[in-house]
């Protein structure tokens, strides 16, 4: 341990000493010390200062690996916010390895949160892709931990489909290790279809696996599991024999199973009948952060509690008991978590048919548009041919309407007496236009529009100045359109205002002919 702490430090010292443009070579090193010694990963992920300063990459990698050492650890996970970050940045950006690996650390999380839900829907997806790698190691890892949520759950059928594929990855793994933990994962999966004997025999060809090796941590999980299967075919001297076997392994490595191997020894000293030591046993177990393992120990303290005939102690135990697995169930949602894979599979075909709708909707996209192209341009040379027409019908039924109103002007005022020459009666046809279309006057129209006007209302413009001198020269022309008897609406169209410049005109023109406030100007100019 020494020999490789010491380098780590030095490792660390000299990345802290030099400028903060990239904590990569101490990311490598804490991958490559990951599997062996995660405890010396985590203390030097851990005293990094101010990760999430670094390049997003590294603070992903920084965070899945941090996880992953406080999980192999076995630290208790409070939050899911370092792996939620490294989740969504490999979703984006990284491998599938990455993101199958990222996952499958968001699973255990959840696990440890007390999310089982959650923590499958993570495992599924994270078989997903790990399926598009050939990491085996990872898949069985995924695998065997999904399958006993299952387990937990008593979802027999689902957990024996998910342990048959942990022992496939296991086998293609061709790990030592992982081999012998799917020897284990077999012997789980004929725990729970209650064929103990066959359970205890995978049990120990994984025992056999691991003879000889460091891992003396998992020895210590699968002797819990002999343990277990043997008090269930009440052979106790067999399950004495595994106990002693646990008692072999050292206090470290068997010190995270401690909760379980106390329940193992309160079961087997209550089948022996030693009821004052199964409860001692059971009384340290019952304390377990697993809350499984807290309800066996509550009901197993009931049972014994009824054998003592501590009735009052017994139903105190059982209420516990039941309030324990109302928590379990509570929280597993099992009916949810049983549509789960259904529900993952069905998302997958949906996001397929997305996919090859995208591609059929596409092409059939293309298609529309390039016949809706050739369409429009139909339609385009079609309707400039018929706007062609329906001006040429627009402009003669303007020219028959204008010819309808000259005819009705020279009746009404006698043009042919009034206009001497042919340039008197276009200036009146101007004035018309401007009626049947307000269009703005130019500066230069205004000589033109003041001459027809007073030839057609008796010098109007001559008689106004006379009796109003104070009008201004733009009075006069809002006055001249007065009594030619065009709307407001037209006149703020000619004079290139809003109609209310116009009204507020109005007011000012009045006060310029020093009329009262209730005269009208317009009646006042059309009437002069």
């Amino acid at each position: 341990m020494k020999n490789i702490i010491v380098p780590i430090f030095l490792l660390f010292m000299a990345f802290a000493c030099q400028p903060r443009l990239s904590m990569q070579p101490l990311l490598e090193k804490a991958d490559s010390l990951l599997v062996s010694n995660p405890d010396s990963v985590f203390l030097m992920l851990d005293a990094v200062p101010n990760p999430e300063d670094f390049p997003e990459n590294e603070y992903a990698d920084w965070c899945l690996l941090l996880t992953q050492a406080r999980d192999m650890t076995g630290r208790t996970h409070t939050s899911d916010s370092l792996i939620c970050l490294a989740t969504n940045y490999y979703r984006e950006h990284g491998s599938s390895l990455k993101y199958a690996t990222a996952l499958y650390a968001s699973a255990r999380v959840a696990s440890d949160l007390g999310w089982p839900d959650r923590a499958v829907q993570y495992y599924l997806e994270a078989e997903h892709f790990g399926e598009e790698t050939n990491n085996y190691r990872l898949l069985y890892l995924i695998t065997s931990n999904l399958a006993q949520i299952y387990g937990h759950l008593q979802l027999e059928d689902s957990t024996m489909n998910v342990y048959k594929r942990a022992v496939k990855y296991a086998r293609l793994s061709k790990d030592r290790l992982v081999a012998a933990k799917a020897e284990c994962s077999l012997g789980q999966a004929y725990s729970l279809e209650e064929k103990w004997d066959t359970s205890i025999y995978y049990y120990e060809r994984a025992i056999k696996i691991l003879l000889g090796t460091d891992s003396l941590n998992t020895i210590s999980e699968i002797l819990n599991e002999c343990v277990s299967d043997a008090i269930s075919i009440k052979d106790w001297d067999l399950a004495k024999e595994y106990l002693r076997l646990q008692q072999t392994v050292p206090f470290a490595y068997r010190q995270e199973h401690q909760s379980r191997i106390d329940l193992n020894k309160g079961r087997y000293y209550q089948g022996i009948g030693d009821i004052n030591l199964s409860k001692e046993y059971v009384s340290k177990s019952v304390l377990s952060d697993n809350p499984y393992i807290r309800r066996d120990s509550y009901y197993l303290l009931y049972q014994l509690e009824r054998q003592s005939r501590n009735y009052d102690n017994a139903f105190a135990y059982l209420d516990s008991y039941e309030a324990c697995k109302d928590s379990i169930e509570m929280h597993s949602e099992k009916e949810t978590i049983t549509r789960l894979p259904e529900l993952y599979k069905n998302k997958l075909l949906q996001e397929q048919n997305a996919d090859l709708q995208f591609k059929h909707y596409f092409y059939v996209a293309l298609s529309t548009s390039i016949i809706l192209f050739l369409f429009c341009l139909y339609l385009i040379y079609r309707n400039r041919f018929q706007k062609q027409i329906a001006s040429l019908r627009c402009a003669m039924g303007s020219i028959k309407k204008l010819n309808r109103e000259i005819a009705e002007w020279k009746k009404k005022y006698r043009l042919e007496k009034i206009f001497k020459t042919k340039a008197e009666v276009n200036k009146a046809v101007l004035l018309i236009q401007l009626k049947e279309t307000p269009a703005p006057i130019e500066k230069e129209q205004w000589s033109e529009l003041f001459l027809t006007i007073d030839i057609l209302f008796d010098n109007f413009t001559k008689r106004l100045k006379d009796a109003y001198p104070d009008l201004t020269p733009t009075d006069f022309q809002y006055c001249s359109l007065f009594k030619a008897g065009f709307s407001i609406q037209q006149i703020a169209v000619m004079q290139m205002v809003d109609s209310k410049s116009v009204s507020r005109r109005k007011i000012e023109i009045r006060k310029r002919m020093h009329l009262d406030g209730k005269a009208d100007v317009v009646k006042v100019c059309k009437e002069l």
